[in-house]
């Protein structure tokens, strides 16, 4: 659950609707994503995210489910499933599942992913680790440490056809969510990645910058990001009701 999620947990039904625009390889391609969250009586919450592109340098369709549970009070854990569709002859589905604990204003996730992409064999493994601090109910920093196989790498040929390929990637992030006032927040985020292709490593270092305004049954998110694929966001909208 993000830390916006948890300011709103008041409500039991949101939807967030993101608009995304990109530009590589003298490309531009849009991306319009999805996600609903159901908060139950009991605690538990369903999350639930789709999205689609017409643009070659996205892919063409996702959707996935996650259900978290709570017990033991401090405890919490998750088990979903997500597919993807990159284009006609290349798709991947992964089974997700995580544990959380609680300790005071901590909190620790270790998440793993399991799956196949393009194969009835299972292929696709990869575990991640973030340790979370809340400073305040609205505020919030992350660090993040992953490895293992990224099944949402796309390659491209001649700046063009996407590509299957075997990976290995580590991931070091770190994350900041923090309230600046009544309705305005503030989301920074710092990672290095590293990715063995077989045959090519590579590393690659990203910065993103969001501003959240927000105000009642309507929040405007002005996302600006500098990314090594020259990657923006429009604009994106989060409606909630009772």
């Amino acid at each position: 659950m993000s830390p916006l999620n948890y300011n709103l947990k008041k409500f039991t039904l949101c939807w967030r609707y993101t608009v995304t625009v990109s530009n590589r390889f003298s490309k531009t391609g849009w991306l319009l994503d999805q996600e609903v969250y159901k908060k139950f009586k009991s605690k538990d919450y369903l999350y639930l995210t789709s999205g689609v592109s017409s643009s070659s340098i996205f892919h063409n369709f996702h959707i996935s489910g996650e259900y978290f549970n709570s017990f033991k009070s401090t405890w919490e854990h998750s088990y979903g499933l997500k597919f993807t569709q990159f284009s006609d002859s290349l798709f991947s589905i992964i089974g997700t599942t995580s544990i959380s604990k609680y300790n005071g204003r901590f909190l620790t996730i270790i998440r793993s992913n399991v799956g196949y992409q393009n194969s009835s064999v299972i292929n696709t493994l990869n575990v991640n680790i973030k340790q979370r601090y809340y400073n305040s109910d609205d505020s919030s920093s992350d660090l993040t440490i992953g490895y293992g196989y990224n099944s949402n790498l796309i390659l491209f040929e001649n700046n063009d056809n996407i590509q299957l390929t075997e990976n290995r990637t580590f991931v070091v992030g770190l994350n900041t969510f923090q309230k600046l006032s009544k309705r305005w927040y503030l989301n920074s985020n710092y990672s290095f990645q590293w990715f063995d292709f077989g045959n090519v490593e590579r590393n690659q270092y990203s910065y993103s910058l969001s501003i959240y305004y927000t105000w009642w049954f309507l929040v405007i998110i002005l996302f600006f990001s500098l990314l090594l694929s020259i990657q923006w966001s429009l604009f994106s909208c989060f409606y909630c009701w009772f």
